[in-house]
């Protein structure tokens, strides 16, 4: 068997027996659990317009499509199109816009 550098065990400079004993760790004491809807701005207003966007590209440029989804209190519009031949990029920004573009009341958070 080789002993080059793809074929070591991992780590590098030690037996397999070493190995699993260095790579245990312990768990952490002073871990902080983080509940991510509450640190989202709109957990708390219902009067709040919410965008999601994206936007790919198969190949790079390559034929690209957006999708959108805004949602209001109960209300919900989808919004799905080709956008034709465009970078990754190009597909994300055209997405958020759209999506920015179809909001009726600018006053609305």
């Amino acid at each position: 068997m080789s002993t080059g550098p793809r074929n070591r065990p991992f780590p590098l400079d030690a037996e397999p027996e070493e190995a699993s004993a260095k790579t245990i760790r312990k768990p952490k004491e002073s871990r902080k659990t983080i509940n991510p809807s509450s640190d989202l701005p709109d957990s708390e207003d219902p009067d709040c317009i919410r965008i999601y966007a994206d936007g790919a590209s198969s190949g790079n440029p390559g034929p690209s499509g957006i999708g959108v989804l805004l949602r209001y209190r109960e209300h919900e519009k989808e919004i799905s199109r080709n956008i034709g031949l465009g970078t990754n990029n190009i597909a994300e920004l055209e997405a958020i816009r759209t999506g920015l573009l179809e909001v009726k009341n600018p006053d609305l958070p």
